[in-house]
């Protein structure tokens, strides 16, 4: 699948999941409205109103909870668009801390040492296997431990 259409298949299916998030929104603010004007309600309607009310007011946290997040509202309130005005900070935070958590020599070194390959690096580590051997997904190499295969001349 080329990216275009991967891209396009992913919008649609955002698109699906707000269309279906909004209208359960709607469907809890109609029972809510609807269950205000039953005279002298009873402890079923009292709660299905109580329910309503909850879905509705979650519902709108959530939606300004993540709206705010990701775009500013154009109000007053200062914690707007917050992920778009640090996404540099958020960036270099995510990758220091793949790095001190994910690519630390103790973690690969051992992964690249299960290899018995009669290809694989001095340490044990296969160029045309990933550390669990099943066929690799690119042609990348260990970069803390190994050099790519040398070729034949």
């Amino acid at each position: 699948m080329r990216p275009d259409e991967l891209e396009q298949r992913q919008l649609g299916r955002l698109r699906r999941s707000q269309a279906v998030a909004t209208g359960m929104l709607a469907v809890a603010a109609a029972v809510f409205a609807a269950s205000l004007s039953a005279p002298d309600p009873g402890t079923g309607i009292l709660l299905l109103r109580a329910i309503a009310e909850a879905a509705l007011v979650g519902g709108l946290a959530d939606w300004f909870a993540v709206t705010a997040l990701f775009r500013p509202l154009g109000l007053p309130i200062p914690h707007t668009a917050i992920v778009p005005a640090n996404k540099d900070r958020i960036g270099e935070g995510l990758a220091r801390f793949l790095d001190r958590n994910f690519l630390t020599r103790d973690l690969l070194l051992p992964n690249c040492a299960r290899s018995t390959s009669p290809t694989a690096s001095p340490h044990g580590c296969r160029s045309a296997r990933t550390p669990l051997g099943s066929p690799p997904k690119s042609s990348r190499h260990c970069p803390n431990c190994c050099a790519p295969p040398k070729t034949a001349s």
